[in-house]
């Protein structure tokens, strides 16, 4: 998690151009952190009536509304997760960057993510995460093993990764 409050300048992430940036990974490190500086910046902001606002889960329609502002263009957090990140690149270690504060969300890495080590970073919150206790919980009496909502979401692209099945991939 963050300390401290983020502050994001929506009008500089507004004025990015997308197709100026020179590679595949500074494009990606570019979404992630916009995706994760919008979560952060809107859970912070909102109110609800029963509490403290943790998630954009707990903000009704938040995922879906067109809020983000990037390159000249409005998009939703489910399109940067979903139709950029997950089609576009195919890069199944980015999912497990995505911070969205509900409890199957990866930990928040404390700095931006850059495009000098994007790989290593993606390698090791995916490590984080799989070694994260609170993501999964395996039954021994039934011998099942319980992922978090991260692998159901993205099974498909996990198990292509592995070149085999999602079991594979773990």
């Amino acid at each position: 998690s963050h300390s401290g409050p983020i502050e994001i300048d929506e009008c500089e992430i507004a004025a990015v151009r997308t197709d100026a940036f020179t590679s595949r990974s500074e494009l990606l490190a570019f979404w992630i952190n916009t995706h994760n500086a919008y979560v952060l910046d809107m859970t912070r902001k909102a109110e609800r009536p029963s509490g403290p606002v943790h998630s954009i889960d707990d903000i009704s329609g938040f995922r879906y509304a067109k809020v983000v502002l990037a390159g000249g263009d409005r998009y939703s957090l489910d399109d940067i997760e979903h139709t950029i990140i997950e089609k576009q690149f195919r890069e199944p270690r980015a999912f497990f960057a995505l911070f969205d504060g509900s409890r199957s969300s990866p930990i928040l890495q404390r700095i931006p993510y850059a495009e000098a080590n994007l790989s290593e970073d993606l390698d090791r919150q995916l490590k984080y995460f799989l070694v994260d206790s609170t993501k999964y919980y395996l039954d021994r009496r039934s011998n099942t093993l319980y992922l978090s909502q991260i692998f159901q979401t993205y099974s498909s692209d996990l198990a292509d990764a592995a070149n085999g099945t999602l079991a594979d991939f773990v």
